[in-house]
């Protein structure tokens, strides 16, 4: 009702809502020219848009005579008392319905756990779990990645174990209601998944042209399985956020590679790349890698992994052509029906 009320009098603001709409108007051919370096104010923002304020929280803790149930809320975030650093604690957050908390109906606490992770591009890419993109902590950035299997409950007889002055954790941050109903909704859901048939992977076969780097960097013709020898396959299945496709290559066809770099002469490649090569055909741990499955992209060019590997290119769109200049010891083309 606080959040509620409090907003309805800002709406009533004309200044603000004048600025509100100017903001609304802004498209991206307005933007600043990019040598303008984005606000560091940006960070806090988003804080402020997912977190009520912090200081509400420390005022609800310094009030509390105990950890008591009216002190808990949907929402509400807890981080471990470990004598560590921030990024490498536990965190918890409290999912309990709103309503049985405020009438005292709960006689326990349901909780997920997550783990904190400092705020950087590298922890910002796509997650495998529902992630917070942003939590300020004591002035600190961190993101916070939830394990929706992990389900905790804590008895309300015993919050003071849990969250007094010797207890295991303290309230640092509460969600806004938004928010928290969000992971909520998505722990609920995570739990339904009982009974529900996962979608078998697809298999289309495939033909393979493959090609090595001569002595001149150009592309010449090495092996070629056609589509119908059923040599080689594709294998597409779903992912957190993308098809994965993976090629699968048949021990007839690796054997035949590698028979025919074994067959390769002096000249035909530059000399220290042929001893590289014709060393890994030889190798039984080569030989088993490029079976696969060997990661793809059918639209678009891919190198399997590091390693003698990471000498391999597959190729399905932009397919490489005799005396094309190429860049590694082996390309395959992977053909489609």
């Amino acid at each position: 009702m606080y959040h509620t009320y409090f907003h309805h009098f800002l709406e009533s603001d004309r200044d603000l809502l004048d600025a509100g709409h100017s903001l609304n108007t802004l498209e991206f051919k307005t933007y600043p020219p990019s040598h303008f370096l984005p606000t560091d104010e940006i960070k806090p923002i988003l804080d402020a848009s997912i977190f009520e304020n912090a200081e509400r929280v420390k005022f609800e803790r310094d009030v509390a005579v105990l950890p008591h149930l009216d002190s808990i809320q949907l929402g509400d975030v807890f981080i471990s008392r470990e004598a560590i650093p921030y990024e490498n604690r536990e965190v918890l957050v409290v999912l309990t319905q709103a309503c049985d908390l405020q009438h005292g109906n709960a006689k326990s606490i349901l909780l997920i756990k997550g783990s904190l992770k400092p705020y950087s591009i590298q922890n910002y890419r796509i997650p495998n779990a529902p992630r917070t993109p942003i939590i300020d902590i004591d002035g600190a950035f961190f993101v916070i990645d939830w394990d929706e299997s992990w389900p905790i409950t804590w008895s309300i007889d015993s919050l003071d174990e849990l969250l007094g002055l010797d207890g295991k954790y303290q309230k640092i941050r509460r969600f806004r209601s938004l928010y928290g109903l969000q992971l909520q909704q998505r722990f609920i859901g995570n739990l339904g998944r009982v009974g529900t048939p996962a979608s078998m992977q697809a298999t289309w076969p495939v033909g393979l042209s493959v090609f090595y780097r001569n002595s001149r960097s150009e592309a010449q013709e090495l092996a070629n399985f056609p589509i119908g020898e059923t040599l080689a396959a594709c294998i597409a299945g779903r992912g957190e956020k993308e098809k994965l496709e993976n090629i699968i290559i048949y021990p007839e066809a690796v054997r035949k590679i590698c028979s025919k770099i074994s067959e390769l002469n002096d000249g035909d490649m530059q000399a220290l790349h042929l001893s590289a090569l014709k060393a890994s055909a030889l190798d039984p741990v080569f030989r088993r890698n490029l079976r696969g499955p060997l990661k793809f992209k059918s639209d678009a060019n891919s190198t399997p992994q590091e390693g003698v590997l990471g000498q391999i290119e597959l190729r399905s769109k932009n397919p490489v052509q005799v005396g094309q200049r190429v860049d590694k010891f082996l390309i395959v083309n992977v053909l489609y029906e």
